[in-house]
């Protein structure tokens, strides 16, 4: 099995997971944020999504008001769900020489009940120095909102830098009832490392593909270093994708499970999707690719712009779209038996920037 499937196998256990590694001196603050919302809107009561919102926009703040800005693969926010709670782990570099400060701020924190905490808040938000502590209050308030289970570590990189990693959980009920089930952030972590630590920027989401999450990853799209000349392609492929989830995944509760990732390297962006199908259908796209195969480019357009098939093999444009926006390189796809009737399918397109 390789390692995308053992890391979907994984995950695919959580109803939830988020994952955006790379460069947060360009912020990816408001596309995660949507993806938060249109996933949690219909799920949870909108008073308990706007604090997870709040609080989730001060832990991105927080990376991006301390990371380094170096060595970004070590930048990431990862987010996950048990139906209790929402768990969330930041990690990013920080300087030596704003590693004290910062750990001082935390430990004054640290151990402080909820009645403490809004009086701290109150007195640095009148202090005459507001604009200075400006990133103390994003603190207090993820200590406040995560109801004092609010874990961080220092780990020492080098004589310049060091690890810096903020964890806490927030209830998916407004009563706070929620008690987190196992947390899977060692495991889960070393299986998106091991998949992800050389890529420039990744995303990766698994949940429900039902609902519009198209035009908040889009949006990460626009915002890379992407050529402008390229950014279509990558969309095109990425739409395709999606809604091969959308229409063939099992579904679960109405709703499409799937997983998405999405890779940046120097030359190139990786797409790839995630489900568990019925064994049908992986062997009827199994079958599609090896036929797109034995076409050229130009071959390729014919048949996209050619809206009036018969044969049952091109049946489906998306097969056909996306192997004309990567060519020369060609869709590849792996499967995995679940049962007698239902496989994993992992599908991944690669598309060239140059």
């Amino acid at each position: 099995m390789s390692h995308k499937l053992k890391l979907a196998s994984l995950s695919s256990k959580l109803p939830f997971v988020l994952y955006y590694q790379g460069n947060y001196n360009e912020s990816p603050t408001i596309s995660i944020i949507t993806i938060v919302e249109q996933h949690f809107k219909s799920r949870i009561k909108k008073s308990q999504l706007k604090k997870i919102i709040f609080t989730l926009i001060e832990a991105l703040q927080n990376i991006e008001r301390y990371s380094a800005h170096e060595l970004t693969s070590d930048d990431f926010v990862l987010m996950h769900s048990d139906n209790h709670c929402l768990h969330i782990y930041t990690q990013n570099i920080i300087k030596n020489d704003r590693m004290l400060d910062l750990k001082n701020k935390l430990d004054y924190l640290s151990g402080k009940n909820k009645e403490e905490l809004k009086n701290i808040y109150k007195k640095v938000l009148i202090s005459n120095n507001y604009t200075e502590k400006g990133a103390g209050l994003g603190l207090i308030e993820i200590a406040r909102k995560s109801e004092d289970n609010l874990t961080y570590t220092f780990q020492r990189k080098n004589e310049t830098h060091s690890v810096y990693s903020l964890n806490f959980s927030i209830s998916l009920r407004e009563d706070n009832s929620g008690k987190p089930q196992t947390i899977v952030h060692d495991n889960l972590i070393a299986k998106l490392k091991e998949n992800f630590n050389s890529n420039n920027i990744t995303l990766f989401y698994g949940g429900d593909f039902s609902k519009n999450l198209d035009d908040a990853i889009i949006d990460i799209i626009n915002d890379s270093e992407i050529k402008q000349s390229k950014i279509g392609q990558t969309q095109a492929v990425l739409l395709e994708l999606s809604q091969n989830i959308k229409k063939h995944a099992v579904k679960l509760d109405d709703e499409a499970i799937g997983q998405l990732f999405l890779e940046w390297k120097n030359e190139d962006v990786n797409i790839g999707t995630y489900n568990i199908s019925n064994k049908n259908n992986i062997n009827c796209a199994k079958e599609k690719i090896n036929f797109l195969e034995l076409f050229d480019l130009e071959q390729l357009k014919t048949l996209s712009s050619n809206k009036i098939l018969t044969d049952n093999m091109t049946e489906g444009f998306g097969f056909v779209d996306i192997s004309r926006h990567i060519f020369p390189e060609k869709i590849q796809i792996k499967s995995n038996d679940k049962n007698e009737n239902l496989a994993e399918i992992l599908l991944t397109a690669r598309v060239n920037l140059n």
